[in-house]
């Protein structure tokens, strides 16, 4: 009977595995990125977090957040005992994977999460959230915005541009000036985004 690798083999199958399954997820093939993952599961090779990880990635460019929130919570369910507890780059593929999904829920339930999980959320936690919340959901990018100048991260330019965008949608102009306004006063270049943004929200603010 074969017995399940360990050592440096399985260090070497886990890095092979997830080099695959990164290549496949820039490509958005994601169904190949799933079936590597589990191809190594069948070879009694048990993914760690950097494996779990880069599935994640590939289901996020996929839009794939069922699958994300899934794998996301299987996770958590086996916790530190066995080295899989989700991190910070967990959540925030799953988080980018529901914003690409257009399901913007889950990515405030999942950032409420974070710190009772002993995970701090960063700026691309909050700016994929915001990117989330931007087709319709104008009020709670602006939260979102708010929230992270009050745990002084600072945002860039795609959080800004979310934000914009969200307020284009909801015809607030005057609000969507104020938030290009801070993009320089901090130290950051507006991008054509965010005029094409800007534009929109006072195009449609005087209609």
């Amino acid at each position: 009977m074969v017995g399940r690798p360990h050592g440096p083999d399985a260090r070497a199958a886990s890095k092979h595995a997830t080099t695959l399954i990164k290549s496949f997820g820039q490509r958005s093939w994601w169904r190949r990125s799933l079936l590597e993952f589990e191809a190594l599961r069948a070879h009694l090779v048990s993914p760690d977090v950097v494996v779990h990880n880069a599935l994640l990635g590939a289901l996020a460019r996929g839009s794939r957040w069922p699958l994300a929130v899934g794998l996301l919570r299987t996770m958590g369910a086996s916790g530190p005992r066995h080295g899989l507890s989700p991190n910070v780059v967990s959540y925030n593929s799953t988080i980018n994977a529901c914003a690409r999904g257009s399901n913007w829920r889950l990515p405030l339930l999942l950032l409420d999460e974070m710190p009772a999980n002993q995970v701090l959320p960063n700026v691309i936690t909050y700016s994929s959230s915001i990117t989330a919340c931007e087709t319709r959901h104008w009020a709670q990018a602006l939260a979102l915005l708010h929230e992270m100048r009050r745990l002084q991260l600072r945002p860039d330019t795609i959080a800004y541009n979310a934000v914009i965008s969200a307020c284009a949608k909801g015809q607030l102009w005057a609000a969507a000036l104020e938030v290009f306004s801070r993009i320089r006063a901090d130290g950051l270049s507006p991008t054509e985004i965010s005029y094409a943004s800007c534009i929109s929200a006072c195009e449609k603010g005087q209609r």
